[in-house]
């Protein structure tokens, strides 16, 4: 007897997209702590992508480097540089420079988190603040097309933070 449609997703295994096409693979302060190990290795020289996965730990450009990359360049930690190379950008190489204490730090941290356009989207959706986390997560798993209540409730951790 052939297999019912139900059935077939049943056997198939869940789908590894967790949060939306459109926010980044980490949040923000992961973010920037990946982007150092860059800093501290080569702080605004240019790199090629290969390069900076090295410094990331990874042994290759790969399934699971491409997404940590593309977090950084979303987050405006990275951005391009002559041929096609990378570089950190000049926001997040004053923040590695500052010291925790200085008043101009906090401003630049929070403009780097807020670069994804996601948050931008979400921010202009509630103008007058945020809804609770339970309303939240309701609208970005029905507008945002986030795939799990857990992608959801990191994204509002990131966007809250």
């Amino acid at each position: 007897m052939p297999e019912t449609q139900n059935e077939n997703a049943a056997a198939r295994p869940p789908s590894k997209r967790d949060r939306s096409p459109n926010y980044p693979a980490i949040g923000p302060t992961e973010a920037l702590e990946k982007g150092r190990l860059i800093w501290d290795k080569d702080k605004k020289h240019p790199v090629s992508a290969s390069v900076a996965c090295g410094h990331l730990g990874y042994k290759a450009l790969n399934g699971a480097s491409i997404p940590v990359l593309a977090a950084l360049k979303r987050y405006g930690i990275l951005v391009p540089s002559e041929g096609g190379l990378l570089r950190i950008s000049d926001d997040a190489h004053a923040i590695y420079l500052a010291p925790p204490d200085r008043p101009d730090r906090p401003p630049l941290i929070k403009k780097l988190a807020m670069a994804p356009a996601l948050f931008g989207e979400v921010l202009a959706k509630f103008p007058d603040g945020l809804p609770s986390d339970e309303n939240l997560r309701y609208r970005l798993i029905q507008e945002w097309k986030f795939a799990t209540a857990q992608a959801a409730d990191t994204f509002i951790k990131s966007l809250r933070a």
